[in-house]
């Protein structure tokens, strides 16, 4: 039989551990800060939804102001033209209704 040699066994080297880069970055604040944050993002979206529906309401104030100079204002303009019985193009008969009305009080 053959004999082992008795070597003395070398103790394994052990690694060192370098710090890993934690990045769950929620794990290390405090909860009070965290908080804090999180309103501060609620907040500062509920400005940017405030500020977009402003302009929004400024444009459709907009388009209401252009819809009534280029929509409503002429029939100004179409209710002047009734006193000479032309207002409904196309019929070829004098309108008896608002036309007439308009036509005798003018």
């Amino acid at each position: 039989m053959k004999l082992k040699k008795n070597k003395a066994r070398q103790p394994k080297e052990k690694k060192i551990k370098k710090p890993r880069k934690n990045l769950n970055l929620a794990k290390n604040i405090k909860i009070s800060r965290l908080v804090i944050v999180g309103f501060a993002v609620v907040m500062l979206l509920s400005v940017i939804i405030g500020a977009v529906g402003i302009v929004g309401m400024s444009s459709i104030s907009a388009a209401d102001k252009t819809l009534y100079e280029e929509q409503t204002k002429p029939l100004e303009y179409i209710s002047s033209m009734a006193g000479n019985g032309t207002a409904h193009a196309g019929r070829g008969t004098r309108c008896r209704g608002v036309c007439g009305r308009l036509r005798q009080a003018g």
